[in-house]
């Protein structure tokens, strides 16, 4: 391995211990995360809104560590040091080996992977699974071996099955081929259709779960396009325009913008397959903003072959001082956003709802651990509530976890998310249960059980003067819903 090679894999184990500590220290699970966690307990092949990828990662994490925070999160910062690594070697494969570690830093750096790597999301696998798709691409549209093209295959399908804004890739790749006579006849390829069938086939497991439920993980992507709500909002825009700067760093994004402006960057090769497997998706993106809404994260998979243009370009130009400035200004959200809660007190800015990125997942721990007491009172007893959010938060802080023990109150029966999935309440059962609510229990549920006993409130300090408050119930003897009180 050449030593610039060597040095990048030193600079990413370094960096990967490090936000693994900085998780260990001070980062619980956002309740994304613990909903996860809930479904890795039954690796299938479909879950309500997502593939099963991130599920079967955390299902893994947790069989090889003891479950903690650290756990789930575990493969996150894992999986993106690896795809630095790939990273690195598209360069080395596009440019040269002087490229490799600019590259590497540049994507391991990236405000938005900085941010990414303290949480397990399906955007973990789907950046693994893009990079090395592109990087067997490279080699497979320069060697046209078919052990790439299949590989490329394999790996594509995977990518599917971690995030269904996979078939994007391919979809450029089909654009980018079709753009020239030249690139044209790749397209009669037998290896790039077979490519192309394999990827289909790793795929269909999870289509077939979902034809088998209603297609419910398309619909629910199709629900949070907003695509059927009102269009054209031009604030969104620029607010998801505003947050690619920062995502990708202000120096990276300031390049990429001329590298797409510049006529020049289309007559070479390798910026056209650079740009073109990024451009397309990053302009859907900005429509899909402009029309309805769209997350700052929805774009991340543009800035693996981004990445590698703008780390090429600078370099080949002797701009390297560029690309120190982008890494140093990097390394300072970095250490800002790890050590926020440090640097807020050495400021002397008191901390608030509003001033903490951190402030959505802080007191659920405690929350968990004062529940623990009526847990182990009442063992047998199944947690209830109407909250995704509370499900998710308690059934993992609470000890013993509830896993299999969780119930929804759904008396419409709609299938909001995974939990709605669960066999629903049995009416004439001696089934207990722990209500937890953020508010005041409603007499509609009162009225549908025999016993209901108030064990008050659980309370716990987030900031002065702010405190998360859950309203806590035993019920027993499921009437059912609709039950009125005589």
């Amino acid at each position: 391995m050449a030593s610039e090679q060597w040095q990048l894999a030193c600079v990413v184990l370094i960096l990967v211990l490090y936000r693994l500590l900085v998780i260990t220290a001070q980062v619980p699970l956002f309740f994304d995360e613990a909903y996860y966690y809930f479904w890795s307990l039954s690796p299938d092949w479909g879950y309500y809104s997502k593939p099963p990828m991130v599920a079967w990662l955390i299902h893994l994490s947790t069989l090889l560590i003891p479950v903690s925070d650290l756990s789930v999160k575990f493969l996150s910062p894992v999986l993106y040091g690896l795809t630095t690594l790939i990273v690195a070697r598209i360069a080395n494969q596009l440019f040269d080996r002087s490229t490799v570690f600019w590259a590497g830093i540049l994507f391991l750096t990236m405000p938005l992977i900085s941010f990414n790597s303290l949480f397990i999301t399906t955007d973990a696998p789907l950046m693994f699974c893009w990079a090395l798709t592109v990087y067997l691409l490279v080699l497979a549209l320069t060697h046209n071996r078919w052990r790439e093209w299949l590989a490329s295959g394999v790996v594509c399908g995977l990518g599917l099955m971690s995030k269904y804004t996979m078939v994007l890739l391919p979809l450029s790749l089909l654009l980018y081929l079709s753009m020239s006579p030249e690139r044209r006849r790749h397209l009669r390829n037998l290896k790039l259709w077979a490519a192309a069938s394999i990827a289909a086939l790793v795929y269909l497991p999870n289509l077939l779960w979902n034809a088998a439920h209603h297609f419910i993980s398309f619909r629910h992507t199709e629900e949070i396009s907003q695509l059927d709500k009102s269009w054209f909002h031009f604030d969104r825009l620029l607010e998801f325009a505003g947050g690619q700067c920062v995502a990708f760093g202000m120096v990276a994004m300031v390049v990429l913008v001329v590298l797409m402006v510049r006529k020049d960057s289309y007559r070479d090769s390798r910026y056209r397959l650079l740009l073109s497997l990024a451009l397309p998706y990053l302009l859907l993106m900005c429509l899909q903003a402009f029309l309805a809404r769209a997350n700052l994260n929805w774009a991340a998979p543009v800035y693996i072959t981004a990445t590698v243009a703008v780390a090429g370009w600078l370099v080949q130009t002797r701009k390297q001082r560029w690309l120190g400035c982008a890494i140093v200004l990097n390394l300072a959200f970095m250490f800002g956003l790890y050590h926020y809660h440090f640097w807020q007190h050495q400021l002397g800015i008191q901390p608030s709802p509003k001033n903490d990125p951190y402030h959505r997942i802080l007191g659920w721990a405690a929350v968990g651990q004062q529940l623990s007491h009526w847990r182990q009172r009442y063992p047998d007893a199944y947690l209830l509530s109407e909250s995704r959010e509370l499900l998710a938060y308690l059934g993992f802080y609470t000890e013993p976890r509830f896993e299999q023990q969780i119930a929804v109150w759904n008396p419409q029966h709609l299938v909001r998310n995974h939990y709605d999935l669960i066999p629903p309440l049995t009416a004439g059962t001696d089934t207990s249960y722990l209500f937890v609510s953020n508010k005041p229990l409603p007499s509609l549920i009162q009225d549908a059980f025999a016993q209901v006993d108030d064990l008050g409130e659980i309370t716990t300090p987030v900031y002065p003067n702010v405190q998360r408050t859950i309203h806590l119930y035993y019920l027993k003897g499921f009437y059912g819903y609709g039950h009125q009180s005589q």
